[in-house]
């Protein structure tokens, strides 16, 4: 074998989590105390301090007889808690002999061990907090909003530390600085550290510094750029940025003193481009011809040509199978239809390939029912001519209807429908946020609660699957005549089991947590609505209006992170104030550029494809080492199941359908499953977009190096090469070492790699097998199986 061309896999290094809690705080000199509040100030302080955590008293169980609201959500239960006269935790005549002291700083037993100490800013707010009688203000003055300053830190590592203040704001105008009150994270720890409010750099990067205080969080920008790079206006490290992406990105590098790397050479964006839009590589006469074209606007033209192509709408209907879960369907005892996939893929992919305007698209699933306009009458006679015809459960057929119902069928008892699932599916799928941390209790890294997670869910309980009453009447009716008007020895028309999603005017809605009102339906962030019916219809015009905060972020944020391998926000649907952009100005940029262009996904995609930030070498050197995802590079990522699977088959010139057209999870194939299992083809039953792995795996390379399967098929490969007249010729060595490098990585090998190669036929007597080896070793190499 020639080991001197097998790469290998690159593997991954696991960043250590930030703590979550700070160690107390030195009392600041000369720093008086302001008046202090139990909601503004002691609490705030037991969420920095980690004691309403889950591990601590803000179990469900409490600890050591003092249970706290889980993060702080209810400031009312922990007052009440903690000045519990018949527990004795607070002693207001002698404040300093109070166990709400003495435990945390553990001058008797604690199990929680030393929070701070006796000399430190946490003790003596505590202690002037009972000492002016432990009391919790009545007037509430909820936070408006929080704010880190500076909200943009530019370090040199020979700098020192620098300060991060906070300030709230609340709803009565006042402002408060709150830095002391605050836990504080890091979310890059190799870039800069903290101690408390001080950051410092440690090597060239860009971070986020992450505040947060009362269950609000803000943030700031870290950057730290390289100090021995100088940007150098060359023609061959810089260019002119070709559109607003490229201005934004490179503003950004010069901030970090990183240059670009030199845009790709023509066989490496052919094969990008076409493994990224169509899932496979391009074939031999495919890249022959592209690199004989000399038209400068080849690969405009090729962008164009791949977008439009209708594997290319298969591959995004894939990708939203998996967003909007075509597989989480059903309970135990009612399962989804057998080809639900299909017809899930078959919708999407035909409005994909019209290039339909995504927020019409979203509004065709939001406001779904399975009737549309139809009256009951008339859907049964279309339900009864279609079963009779063979089209009910056609793919083909379920692509024409306008709306998607299928989304909406997660069925729990009778025909009520899974409203919590729909819910965090809505929100994770078209806003980007996860909210099922607030199903059970505060969410610890985002504003929201308990009441905005069940307000949200109230947008969604009018749905129903199974037959509404006049749908009912209607099946009722069609029985009766056919039983009236046909006699009893013809053969009847049958009519199938049908179900409907659709809306009913008494709702099941949710009550609040604290109290046994009934909700009002609100989106996430918005005002509560008050309409009558289909409350759906409203939330969409919310969702879908242009100065909505969410959608054309978290859509573009998506589609980014399809062709980059990771989002401007990661994980790509958990957006908040703790979890922002890693480059705002442009995440912003391109959200208002695809809310002009009336939502179109094409030439969103057009406009990522044909910068110069995708279209960049992943080469990697000492001007752009602060690392990719800067996009001074192009990220190197492992191809997904579906195109390692067409690699391998354009590899061996094999003739097949491409498995990026499959709609469904398993491949249904054998010898293709165990590359669909280990290469990342997600289940799409998760509520969170979280299935996707795209890490390389010790598994997935020893799959590769010993699958049975692929010797067979490279053998029967190689034969059919041998036996190819084009190649008998005196150059036939050259030749074929050629095509199966042009087969396998999509270019000519270089001088070296062809000297090896042509020492490997020398040194093997069998023609066959030293073709056959070098064909092994080079769909073995990392290059084979990545995109790079």
């Amino acid at each position: 074998m020639i080991r001197s061309l097998l790469l290998g896999c690159s593997w991954f290094v696991l960043i250590p989590a930030a703590s979550l809690f700070s160690q107390s705080t030195p009392i600041p000199p000369r720093t008086p105390l302001e008046e202090i509040d139990f909601d503004q100030h002691v609490q705030p302080l037991l969420s920095k301090l980690g004691c309403n955590s889950g591990s601590c008293h803000g179990n469900s169980a409490g600890k050591g007889g003092l249970k706290l609201s889980l993060f702080g959500s209810d400031p009312l239960l922990d007052f009440k808690a903690i000045t519990d006269e018949d527990h004795g935790r607070v002693d207001r005549q002698n404040p300093s002999e109070s166990l709400f002291l003495q435990k945390p700083t553990k001058l008797v037993e604690h199990g929680g061990g030393v929070r701070f100490a006796v000399e430190s800013f946490e003790y003596e707010v505590i202690r002037s907090w009972i000492a002016k009688g432990a009391m919790r203000s009545h007037q509430a003055d909820p936070l408006r909003s929080l704010e880190v300053t500076p909200s943009r830190c530019r370090l040199t590592k020979d700098d020192a530390a620098q300060s991060l203040s906070v300030v709230a704001t609340w709803e009565s105008g006042k402002r408060s600085d709150v830095t002391q009150y605050c836990s504080w994270r890091v979310l890059d720890e190799t870039v800069a550290e903290l101690q408390q409010s001080m950051i410092r750099p440690l090597q060239p990067g860009t971070t986020i510094v992450v505040a947060t205080y009362a269950g609000w969080s803000a943030n700031a920008s870290i950057l730290v750029p390289q100090s021995t790079t100088k940007l150098i206006e060359t023609k061959e490290s810089v260019t002119s940025p070709s559109n607003r992406i490229d201005a934004l990105i490179e503003k950004h590098l010069r901030d970090l003193n990183v240059v670009p790397a030199t845009i790709c050479d023509e066989s490496t964006f052919l094969r990008r481009l076409r493994l990224a839009t169509l899932g496979s590589p391009p074939n031999v006469e495919a890249i022959k011809s592209f690199l004989a074209d000399r038209d400068p606007l080849k690969r405009e033209r090729v962008i164009d040509e791949y977008l439009c192509n209708s594997i290319h709408a298969s591959l995004l209907a894939t990708r939203m199978c998996e967003i909007t879960g075509s597989q989480d369907l059903g309970n135990s005892e009612n399962q989804p239809e057998r080809n639900v996939e299909s017809k899930w893929h078959a919708w999407f992919q035909a409005r994909f390939e019209r290039n339909e305007p995504y927020d019409s698209m979203v509004r065709h699933i939001l406001t779904a029912t399975t009737r549309e306009e139809l009256s009951a009458d008339r859907w049964a006679d279309d339900s009864i001519e279609a079963n009779a015809e063979g089209r009910l459960n056609d793919p083909q057929c379920y692509a024409n209807k306008a709306t998607m119902d299928l989304f909406w069928q997660r069925r729990k008892v009778n025909e009520e429908v899974d409203v919590e699932s729909l819910a965090e599916r809505v929100a994770a799928a078209f806003l980007g946020v996860r909210i099922e941390c607030a199903k059970c209790h505060k969410h610890p890294f985002d504003r929201w609660t308990q009441d905005d997670y069940r307000s949200f869910t109230n947008l969604f309980t009018q749905v129903r699957f199974g037959l509404s009453g006049d749908a009912r009447i209607a099946i009722a009716d069609k029985l009766q005549q056919q039983r009236e008007a046909t006699p009893s020895n013809t053969k009847r028309k049958s009519i199938p089991a049908l179900h409907e999603i659709y809306i009913s005017n008494k709702p099941i809605d949710f009550r609040g947590v604290g109290n046994s009102d009934i909700l009002l339906p609100r989106p996430l962030g918005g005002e509560s609505f008050q309409v009558g019916g289909d409350r759906r219809k409203a939330f969409a015009d919310w969702l879908l209006a242009k100065t909505n905060p969410y959608f054309a972020r978290n859509v573009v944020n998506r589609i980014w992170g399809l062709y980059f391998g990771i989002g401007l926000i990661e994980p790509m649907d958990a957006y908040s104030a703790s979890n922002p952009p890693s480059n705002s100005e442009l995440l912003d940029s391109l959200a208002r550029e695809f809310i002009e262009s009336g939502f179109d996904i094409r030439r969103l995609e057009k406009s990522i494809l044909s910068s110069q930030a995708w279209q960049r070498s992943a080469e990697s050197d000492p001007s752009n080492s602060a690392g990719s995802e800067l996009y001074a590079r192009f990220r190197i990522q492992i191809l997904p199941a579906h195109a390692i699977v067409d690699s391998l088959a354009n590899a061996f010139h094999e003739t097949s359908t491409p498995t990026a057209t499959l709609p469904t999870v398993a491949s249904g194939r054998e010898d293709q499953q165990p590359y669909f299992d280990l290469f990342s083809r997600p289940e799409r039953k998760s509520r969170c977009d979280c299935e996707r792995r795209t890490h390389p795996t010790l598994r997935q390379a020893m799959l590769l190096l010993s699958d049975p399967g692929l010797s067979k098929r490279i053998d029967k490969s190689v034969e059919g090469l041998l036996s190819d007249k084009d190649l008998k010729e005196p150059a036939t060595t050259k030749g074929l070492i050629e095509l199966l490098f042009l087969s396998t990585l999509a270019r000519f090998p270089t001088h070296e790699e062809h000297r090896v190669a042509q020492e490997h036929f020398a040194n093997v007597a069998d023609e066959h097998h030293a073709a056959a080896d070098i064909l092994w070793s080079l769909v073995n190499t990392r290059e084979f199986v990545t995109l790079h």
